[in-house]
């Protein structure tokens, strides 16, 4: 019974470790939406804070729920908690983990991001 338990205890823990962001995209983020507004997005372990412009700041809860490699090209699912939502931070160029863009199921794109420079998405296709 006992190691029973703790196998549950391990698989749990397990499970919970796995539902909190990646290192890979986690941090602060320059983003670009569709409009080509800029944004600060920063990815902690469990949620992600969007801050504008002028300053005003949107904090949401997600679990990441997916995240697959194909030829190097690496896409992360994330769950929204409140909403329900799914989002996929896709990062469209092989090997580079410092350009990603935040799109819907539907591959339409909502905000292009960067580590160094404000971009938008055709700014990542001349690369």
């Amino acid at each position: 019974m006992k190691k029973l338990l703790l196998l549950f205890g391990l698989v749990l823990c397990t499970l919970l470790s796995s539902c909190s962001g990646s290192d890979t995209y986690q941090g602060e983020w320059k983003a670009t939406d569709e409009n080509n507004k800029h944004f600060t997005i920063t990815f902690e372990k469990r949620k992600y804070t969007i801050t504008s412009e002028d300053g005003q700041v949107s904090t949401r809860n997600y679990t990441e729920f997916e995240h697959h490699t194909i030829n190097s090209i690496e896409t992360y699912g994330i769950r929204m908690i409140e909403e329900g939502k799914e989002l996929y931070i896709h990062f469209p160029i092989k090997n580079n983990n410092v350009i990603a863009f935040i799109q819907t199921k539907g591959k339409q794109v909502l905000y292009t991001l960067s580590r160094d420079a404000y971009l938008n998405t055709s700014d990542v296709y001349k690369l």
